[in-house]
């Protein structure tokens, strides 16, 4: 039998960072946040945070965090536009887009 190779991304902790909450305005200081995968595991207080060993670990101090944004009014994929619109999203922290309208095929790419 062959030795398996693990295909799970590697985890990702972003230590001392200061964390925004939307619904109430307040900035949660000196926070850790571990992703794994495309799913957040652990946000809250550094001192409390169990950073896994293989994790790659990002200092956030004099960083601040938000929740993904959402654009909720956008025409973006478009003619050559479309073949940019999504990283260009990602880039300004926009990680969800209600498109207004454009062929699906395009739009699905």
């Amino acid at each position: 039998m062959g030795c398996t190779q693990s295909t799970a991304p590697r985890p990702i902790a972003i230590t001392h960072v200061s964390v925004i909450d939307p619904a109430t305005g307040a900035i949660h200081q000196d926070n850790t946040v571990i992703a794994s995968g495309s799913r957040i595991t652990y946000a809250g207080p550094a001192s409390s945070a169990s950073v896994p060993s293989s994790a790659e670990v990002i200092d956030g101090r004099g960083k601040y965090m938000i929740p993904g944004l959402w654009d909720m009014h956008v025409h973006a994929f478009v003619y050559e536009f479309s073949d940019f619109a999504g990283p260009l999203f990602v880039a300004n922290g926009v990680t969800g887009v209600r498109d207004m309208g454009y062929y699906v095929d395009t739009t699905l790419r």
